[in-house]
């Protein structure tokens, strides 16, 4: 499938980021704005024919890698269309006690630091391993040669081969000439454009008004609505726990962690009465680097009942919001991170949705849950469904 700008390219304004006031939006990619699953996956999908389609593709031992927070679901949608079975793991902001980490920076983001576990890597490469690195977008191309050097640090001897799948490109062509006399194939929809994005920026007016706080939100009341699956607890969410969990922080063999997203999506729909609905307008909401999980579930969700879907995900990435048709992003809410305390995370473009599912796999307990049921009545959601994957 060919896509045009239009398609994959909007343009926001990050809040407080001198590095780089802007942000490119992909309105199909699940993260920022609530998108069809089905359409998350074709994007994916059409990256994949990009990497996989050549010839000489047969390299037995192939990591996929995924860079956090927003392309850890095109990383692990690239590993699920591979022709072969691929491992895969994602690079993470999170800690994990135990657990060896390889450092690097990713420089013009609102949060420098990435790590990637190595424990998996001693396991799983071998002297002769091809490394895939997937991004939503790749920038100037400096955040990826700061993992080839840490990568040929630490394992000095091995004589790794690399690739660069990214759904947008922005690096100049000396840049991509050089990164190919390296042997480092490039792949990528589209590249970014050569706009000018402070007169883009502002020309928009961004309201405070539009950027929420949960917390503050805490002391309103409000009423529950239940109708949509009959029921007549009227606390603000139920809770699942479904089993089968695999963490992609810590590394998965991709066809096993496919296996274990469609047991989750099995084990939802018979827990939840979704078989029972139909024409309603339905929320998976991921939150931060837990993507891919929810986009198949919401995929399954629309193969297996008559409802309309939609996918994206909490973030760490303050972005402002505006009013204007033409921009992004119309709304922001501020909460708790489920999987820390003191994270401030963000939520954009939440509607009005007869059933809300919430995905995460945080292993502790935040108030985020509790906040964002607040934003979710302020747009009059009915059932809110909060589901533990750990």
């Amino acid at each position: 499938m060919n896509y045009s700008e239009k398609d994959l390219i909007t343009i926001a304004k990050r809040e407080n980021n001198t590095k780089r006031p802007f942000l490119l939006v992909n309105p199909l990619q699940g993260k920022h704005i609530p998108t069809a699953p089905s359409q998350c996956l074709a994007l994916f999908s059409a990256l994949a024919e990009r990497v996989f389609n050549e010839p000489a593709y047969a390299y037995k031992h192939t990591l996929i890698i995924g860079f956090a927070e927003t392309a850890t679901a095109i990383g692990m949608g690239l590993a699920a269309c591979a022709p072969f079975p691929t491992a895969y793991i994602q690079t993470t902001r999170e800690h994990f006690e135990g657990k060896d980490f390889l450092y690097f920076s990713e420089e013009h983001s609102h949060a420098t630091d990435q790590m990637v576990i190595r424990d998996f890597l001693d396991c799983h490469v071998t002297p002769d391993t091809h490394i895939i690195f997937a991004e939503d977008e790749v920038t100037t191309g400096r955040t990826i040669e700061n993992f080839i050097g840490v990568l040929g640090k630490t394992y000095p001897n091995y004589n790794f081969s690399f690739e660069i799948a990214s759904i947008l490109n922005g690096m100049g062509e000396e840049k991509r000439k050089e990164f190919r006399r390296q042997g480092i194939a490039i792949h990528f929809l589209l590249p970014v454009p050569a706009y000018d994005y402070d007169t883009i920026l502002s020309s928009y007016t961004y309201e405070a008004s539009l950027r929420l706080c949960c917390r503050q939100l805490s002391e309103n009341k409000y009423t529950w609505e239940h109708e949509v699956l009959n029921d007549t607890d009227r606390q603000p969410f139920t809770v699942l726990y479904p089993g089968g969990y695999q963490n992609t922080r810590l590394g998965v063999m991709a066809p096993e962690y496919q296996q274990l997203c469609q047991k989750l999506s099995c084990e939802v729909l018979q827990k939840t009465c979704l078989l029972d609905i139909s024409g309603k307008r339905i929320l998976v909401l991921g939150t931060e680097e837990l993507m891919y999980a929810g986009i198949y579930l919401g995929n399954y969700i629309e193969e297996h009942t008559d409802n309309h879907v939609f996918f994206h995900a909490t973030t760490r990435s303050p972005i402002l919001p505006s009013r204007e048709e033409t921009y992004p992003l119309h709304s922001r809410y501020e909460l708790t991170s489920f999987y820390q305390q003191d994270r401030t995370t963000y939520v954009y473009n939440l509607d009005t949705y007869d059933l809300c599912l919430v995905l995460t796999d945080s292993p502790r307990h935040t108030t985020a849950m509790e906040e964002l049921c607040q934003a979710f009545a302020l747009h009059h959601c009915g059932k809110i469904i909060h589901i533990i994957w750990r």
